[in-house]
């Protein structure tokens, strides 16, 4: 399923996002359209890249 179709769905029902990446270029991205679809939403990033 398309990210953005399942960001749009998810939108009413998602309290706090859990996301792990495995890059900052990928960690800068997800935060990106994390925060444009869920801008009151708190926001979880692990970066697995960097552990």
């Amino acid at each position: 399923m398309d990210i953005q179709v399942l960001a749009r769905q998810s939108s009413e029902l998602i309290e706090s996002a859990l996301v792990v990446v495995s890059s900052p270029q990928s960690y800068i991205q997800v935060t990106k359209l994390i925060e444009k679809h869920f801008p009151q939403r708190e926001l979880r990033i692990l970066n697995a890249g960097q552990q």
